[in-house]
């Protein structure tokens, strides 16, 4: 018998909970796989993925979709799309502001063991990549991706 690979568009309500839930680990472990060999062109279409599963299957605000937005964020803004990037940051910041409280600092202060894992290659110099065109705060001062995503000053 011939079987087919079940992508995310392929997934029925039907199909059972446990099953979609392994579907999604498999997305989160290919994404972070993916944006680990610099294909974050690939990545954030799983990234995307995860972010619609867990806001169509999670509970509404469920911290998972937090986390999924946090990684959307910084796989974009690691490929340069800095509009996708700061869409999928405002939400998150939104809705961990909505469950949490605390605003920026309080965001910061949760994920900052995240943003400090290196899922991303660093670019080489030369290579086009950020290192020749360096993330920039409002100063003109070079700073990392969650710095330039989720600024301290901007509360």
């Amino acid at each position: 018998a011939h079987t087919q690979a079940t992508t995310s568009s392929q997934i029925s309500p039907l199909q059972p909970a446990w099953f979609q839930c392994d579907l999604q680990n498999l997305r989160i472990l290919k994404a972070i796989t993916l944006d680990a060999m610099g294909l974050s062109h690939r990545a954030i279409e799983l990234w995307n993925q995860c972010i619609a599963f867990t806001e169509a299957k999670m509970p509404p605000n469920d911290e998972a979709s937090i986390v999924m937005r946090v990684q959307g964020a910084l796989c974009a803004l690691h490929m340069k799309d800095e509009a996708q990037a700061r869409q999928h940051a405002t939400v998150a910041l939104q809705r961990h502001h909505l469950m949490f409280g605390g605003g920026i600092r309080r965001f910061r202060r949760r994920f900052q063991t995240e943003f400090c894992l290196a899922l991303r290659p660093s670019p080489v110099a030369g290579s086009g990549g950020s290192s020749d065109n360096p993330l920039t705060n409002q100063n003109g001062e070079a700073v990392t991706p969650h710095d330039f995503l989720w600024p301290l000053g901007s509360e």
